[in-house]
């Protein structure tokens, strides 16, 4: 895989009111957008977004993020509510533990994409090698489940320089290659496609398999016309968090005591970001401050 691959972008509310045809930015050939999490957050972006790839006839995959360890049907029954019907795909964000054991995590992961099955859709479930490795892979045989193979991959690798992965993704052993369809190739593109007082940066996508198979749209011809992306005010944003254990700062640097530890999948409500150098720290709603970068590692998603 190189960067001739075609391009797609995938976005969420935190990223503002996006213009995927804006003037300046690279063109997408496919996009994908959150339309929420767990069964209580429904992203107020969503069906702006959707709305854009259908005007325009372009392959548009439908995203929602799975919370183990809460009803799994509720869960399913908001992403069918909120995406809507007729995506080409219908992608569970994994990336979350939320406290979970792996098996816990593997298990109701499965019933999820059992679930959405009876809807009918085409899925296409996201996540990474490394979290499929730490949380679907059997501890004894070292094997990945036989449900792993049952679906289209969309997996995520990204360089921690932030350059967009010239590929190929590290496929893990037990997953037929065949089956991964999208390389998530980055998250620090500019984002040339909103406001950069929404979010500075957009998550980069490159295709494995072109054109998407089954896809029965027809593409139109894009206008360059140049249309304005008003701004939003954010008061809150939630991350959540990306590697084992992350403490919670009295202040915006690695010094002093610490007010608290939070586990990988935890959610946090923050309100303020800040960059010292080439970190970045955000102020939480409860209080305290947490990295999301710091020395080149990503620590919230």
């Amino acid at each position: 895989m190189s960067y001739t691959d075609p391009f797609g972008i995938d976005t969420a509310d935190c990223n503002g009111p996006v213009n995927i045809t804006a003037p300046g930015a690279p063109k997408v050939y496919y996009g994908a957008a959150r339309c929420g999490i767990g069964f209580w957050y429904k992203d107020a972006e969503y069906l702006n977004t959707r709305r854009q790839y259908d005007k325009l006839g372009l392959p548009f995959v439908a995203y929602h993020v799975l919370v183990p360890g809460k009803p799994i049907l509720s869960q399913a029954r908001s992403f069918k509510a909120w995406a809507g019907s007729d995506c080409y795909a219908y992608s569970w964000d994994l990336e979350v533990a939320n406290g979970c054991s792996p098996s816990k995590v593997s298990v109701d992961t499965r019933d999820a994409l059992a679930a959405t099955e009876d809807f009918g859709w085409n899925q296409l479930p996201y996540s990474s090698p490394g979290w499929i490795n730490e949380y679907f892979r059997n501890p004894v045989t070292h094997q990945l489940p036989d449900w792993v193979n049952r679906y289209w991959w969309w997996l995520s690798q990204y360089l921690l320089s932030g350059v967009e992965h010239p590929g190929p993704v590290d496929i893990p052993a037990g997953m037929d290659p065949k089956r991964v369809l999208i390389h998530q190739t980055g998250s620090q593109m500019p984002n040339l496609y909103g406001s950069k007082y929404d979010s500075r940066f957009v998550d980069t996508n490159r295709a494995r398999i072109w054109p998407f198979p089954g896809f029965n749209g027809s593409p139109v011809i894009v206008p360059e016309v140049p249309v304005i992306v008003t701004p939003t005010v954010p008061t809150r944003v939630m991350h959540v968090v990306n590697c084992n254990g992350l403490f919670i700062r009295p202040q915006p640097k690695k010094a002093g005591a610490t007010l608290g530890l939070l586990l990988r999948g935890s959610e946090v409500n923050v309100v303020k970001r800040f960059e010292v150098g080439s970190d970045i720290w955000w102020s939480r709603v409860e209080g305290g401050y947490c990295a999301e970068v710091y020395q080149g590692f990503r620590y919230l998603r």
